[in-house]
């Protein structure tokens, strides 16, 4: 079972991550940058 402990640290691991969407039958991604700071994610 993962525990948040385990998310935070994959998290902390990979900062940067892309979310690939579809609108209108046109591809776009987007990059997003996040950090921590006292357990509590920020984007």
């Amino acid at each position: 079972m993962t525990t948040v402990n385990d998310c935070i640290a994959f998290a902390n691991g990979n900062p940067i991550s892309y979310l690939a969407t579809v609108e209108q039958d046109r591809p776009h991604v987007r990059g997003a940058g996040m950090w921590f700071a006292k357990e509590i994610v920020n984007f």
